[in-house]
């Protein structure tokens, strides 16, 4: 019985991404840990459904607090963390081709990136397709959202060390690389609102860190090397 057209059938593709995408999540979470940092607190382990997920809320990190390492990929394949960022505010957004809220809540995504240029928040939009630039170049570029500079996580690294539940999700950092907020689900990153919050948000000063120094960090990097 001839069943390929069950894989060229959008819905039933994006349902077998998904749940390998969940797959590859398990191991690292059933071993993760919370770890002491000292004077800024680890980042406490994204809570579940049964721990009483909000979704489509961001939910404040009081006091914000240090996240784990993790490595993801610019499109010319050189390797990043977030500590080269530090400096400037970061959104992370973790996403996906066959994600449908994804692909709603991307115009805004691009929004807010356009934004940076008037001394904004960076987007970091990291694809977490396990065909990395090869399903997601084409996909923005069809879309028109080519402008939305494409971060490559082919193997779930930002996933499992943060330990996420599902996608789309967004991580909130100050100029300082402390979490200052997160959010499971969609969200509208464009909105007044949305805008006024971020900006409180990433002000907030950090635990044991010297805001002043921030400025003394390293230009922030391009996917591209630049």
């Amino acid at each position: 019985m001839n069943v390929s057209w069950l894989w060229r059938d959008q819905p039933y593709r994006s349902l077998v991404h998904g749940i390998v995408f969940m797959l590859t999540l398990l191991p690292l979470q059933a071993m993760a840990e919370v770890k002491d940092m000292g004077v800024v607190p680890g980042c406490s382990p994204f809570p579940s459904r049964k721990d009483g997920l909000v979704t489509g809320t961001l939910m404040e990190m009081v006091p914000p607090c240090r996240p784990p390492d993790f490595t993801f990929y610019g499109s010319d394949g050189r390797a990043h963390t977030l500590d080269d960022f530090r400096g400037q505010p970061v959104l992370l957004n973790l996403w996906a081709t066959w994600c449908t809220p994804c692909v709603r809540e991307m115009p805004s995504l691009l929004h807010l990136e356009q934004t940076r240029r008037q001394g904004g928040i960076r987007v970091i939009a990291l694809n977490q397709d396990i065909n990395g630039e090869r399903a997601a170049a084409p996909f923005l570029e069809k879309n028109g959202w080519s402008d939305l500079v494409l971060w490559l996580d082919p193997k779930n690294h930002a996933a499992k060390a943060l330990q996420v539940h599902g996608l789309p999700v967004s991580f909130l950092f100050n100029h300082q690389g402390l979490m200052v907020a997160r959010l499971a689900g969609e969200a509208d990153w464009s909105s007044a609102a949305m805008a006024e919050t971020l900006q409180r948000l990433v002000e907030v000063p950090a635990v044991g860190e010297d805001a002043a120094t921030a400025g003394d960090d390293p230009p922030m990097p391009s996917p591209e090397g630049g």
